[in-house]
């Protein structure tokens, strides 16, 4: 009782701390400006955001699909598409990214898929999507910085992503390298280490299976660019959408430096989602969009609007599609854990 009680307190914190951060982004921002702003919005260019947007989610499941073939695991594309939505809608909702392992629960209910390969899979699909956005990130601050000086927190935040994927290609090298030597540095003092540990032949094995299935996928470059290149273009798409909501103020003016900050700016906001402290990265993506607007000149109150939007815009999509694969794949809120 007392967890469920500290869960809900760390949820509500969370959506405070997330209406603090947008209110005073609005306040510094100007509210009548954004006011004024609101009323020169083109439907039609949020609407087209919106269709852009929603056609990214097959290449979700074809991506996932893809993933899962390698570890010898085949499905639908229909039923992995929804079990993403699914995660993504409770990304949404709750913070810490718990959304992720609602998607290992639906799979294993649904389809009967073991827990190290739905572990596995997300963490490859997670890699593909951080090194996508950093190689989009890295390129863009490239072009940018030819012609402004970029942010030094803009650089520290694309520097922290690599580092993370650097440590685990390494860690994935490593282990490929030493996977059938069981005497190798790595493997022997993990096993030192796991012989004082309770249940440690159990616990070995998951470990090691995980890491394997991991390896599996890294080993075959046909696949691990595959998967990454879709990447690419899901990240491609979701820029995209945020220009066709920059697109539908007339007050803005486009250029190839202009089109280069927008990649920039969603780039970022995306990394900055890799330590989601609201639901859905709420506030903290915004606020990212919004500074990095700013070296393109684009008016405050209108790179607010546009930041809101766009991640309401994907946020929506994500909540109807999640809803209703929640309704066809009849998952219930209340059932018993994996």
């Amino acid at each position: 009782m007392y967890q469920v009680y500290q869960k809900k307190n760390n949820i509500y914190r969370s959506v405070i701390f997330m209406i603090i951060i947008l209110s005073v982004v609005a306040l510094l921002t100007g509210i009548k400006d954004i006011i004024g702003n609101l009323k020169n919005v083109s439907i039609h260019g949020i609407t087209l955001a919106i269709l852009i947007y929603t056609a990214e989610w097959p290449l979700r499941g074809i991506r996932y699909k893809t993933i899962l073939s390698k570890l010898n695991k085949h499905y639908g594309t229909l039923v992995l598409t929804e079990s993403i939505f699914i995660s993504q809608l409770v990304n949404v909702l709750l913070p810490a990214r718990i959304g992720d392992i609602t998607r290992i629960h639906v799979l294993k209910r649904k389809v009967g898929l073991p827990i190290t390969n739905g572990l596995s899979s997300l963490a490859i699909e997670r890699f593909c999507d951080v090194t996508a956005v950093t190689l989009i990130a890295l390129l863009t601050t490239l072009m940018v910085s030819t012609l402004v000086t970029v942010y030094p927190w803009v650089i520290s935040t694309i520097y922290l992503a690599g580092i993370i994927i650097l440590v685990f290609i390494i860690f994935v090298c490593v282990f490929v390298t030493q996977r059938g030597n069981t005497s190798s540095g790595l493997i022997v003092k993990i096993s030192n280490y796991c012989n004082s540990v309770k249940y440690i032949n159990k616990i070995k094995h998951f470990i090691s299976q995980l890491i394997c299935e991991i390896s599996i996928f890294a080993s075959d470059p046909r696949s691990a660019i595959s998967a990454l290149m879709i990447s690419i273009y899901i990240w491609i798409i979701d820029i995209i959408t945020c220009f066709a909501v920059l697109a539908s103020f007339q007050a803005v003016h486009f250029s190839v430096y202009t089109i280069a900050i927008v990649f920039l700016a969603v780039a970022v906001g995306t990394i900055t989602k890799l330590f989601p402290v609201t639901p859905g990265a709420i506030g903290t993506y915004e606020i990212a969009l919004v500074a990095i607007f700013g070296l393109a000149g684009i008016e405050q109150s209108i790179a607010f609007i546009v930041a809101v939007v766009d991640h309401l815009i994907k946020n929506g999509v994500t909540v109807f599609g999640g809803g209703i694969s929640f309704y066809i794949l009849d998952i219930k809120w209340n059932e018993e854990p994996i």
